[in-house]
């Protein structure tokens, strides 16, 4: 639900910046930066996530496929909170602390996402759920297949 809502304030601001671009032909400055409230809702996920995915320690454990995959949504999750600080607008100048390391980091976390959504895709297995949910919905599913 965290990462869903972070979703939303990114959609909200990139839908405010298409709106200013698109209606304001004119305008010919920056209208999007990386939005905050999203990236720290990210990051909230992100940890949690991780701190429920198997581990050794601090290193993710090698037990089922997408094993890999809370750790490189978390690293994601950094970068998109890097880009929201690079990308933070000083009040008295008007300009952004550093728009070249706001653009990578949240190229480089949506590649992280996008990473974990292909494997996702692949295997059918997101290792970023909890393995006692994933086992549940195994046990699920297999009941429905008995009945039907």
């Amino acid at each position: 639900m965290i990462q869903s809502a972070g979703t939303l304030f990114f959609n909200v601001t990139t839908f405010q910046a298409m709106h200013t671009a698109m209606t304001s032909p004119e305008y010919n400055k920056l209208v999007w930066r990386p939005d905050a409230f999203g990236s720290v809702c990210f990051l909230v996920s992100g940890a949690i996530a991780y701190r429920a995915s198997a581990r050794h320690g601090w290193l993710p454990a090698r037990v089922d496929a997408g094993w890999w995959q809370p750790a490189v949504n978390l690293l994601g999750c950094i970068f998109f909170g890097i880009s929201a600080i690079a990308g933070y607008v000083v009040p008295s100048t008007g300009s952004m602390l550093d728009l070249a390391a706001a653009n990578w980091n949240t190229a480089l976390g949506a590649a992280c996402f996008l990473a974990c959504a292909l494997d996702s895709l692949h295997t059918g297995v997101s290792g970023k759920m909890p393995r006692r949910l994933r086992e549940l919905e195994r046990d699920l599913e297999g009941d429905l297949r008995r009945v039907i």
